[in-house]
């Protein structure tokens, strides 16, 4: 069973109705707390732990977590809150 693509089939309609939630939603502000909201529960719960602690953390739940991922992560660590969401 195939599902229909509607969007795609009704692309003038897609594009009215993203006009209209444009007027009554800033993305912008949302897409900044919600990385505000990551930030603050990611430093609440893994923010204390030690680099080994941490790191085994996210190899145990990601699985090809590997080195570049670290440092992907240490780098974000290094960010304060106010970066995040500029």
């Amino acid at each position: 069973m195939t599902i229909p693509q509607v969007a795609v089939e009704n692309l003038d309609v897609v594009s009215q109705l993203k006009g209209k939630l444009k007027d009554v939603i800033d993305y912008q502000a949302v897409d900044a707390r919600a990385k505000a909201n990551d930030y603050k529960t990611y430093k609440r719960f893994f923010g204390g732990l030690a680099n080994e602690q941490l790191r085994n953390k996210f190899e145990k739940a990601y699985a090809g977590f590997d080195d570049e991922d670290w440092k992907k992560i240490q780098l974000w660590q290094q960010l304060s809150e106010a970066q995040l969401i500029l």
